[in-house]
């Protein structure tokens, strides 16, 4: 059995995410998506006016407010 790198402190894992720095890799989250990405249920990039998906579509493009969206419930 080999020992594991000197890099790695009890308890952490080799596949450790790292924190400090801006990863690529990991998608951003958008504070709302618009109506059409909700519907469809796909991953909206938050952009204003038109999101991609709905320029792609040739939608258009609309966002709720959340005080909107909780007094239609």
């Amino acid at each position: 059995m080999s020992s594991p790198p000197s890099s790695l402190h009890y308890g952490q894992s080799s596949f450790a995410v790292e924190t400090h720095g801006t990863d690529e890799r990991l998608p951003r989250r958008v504070p709302m998506a618009c109506t059409s990405c909700r519907k469809r249920k796909v991953r909206c990039d938050g952009r204003k006016p038109g999101c991609v998906n709905c320029e792609r579509r040739d939608v258009q493009c609309t966002y709720v407010s959340v005080a909107d969206e909780q007094q239609g419930k």
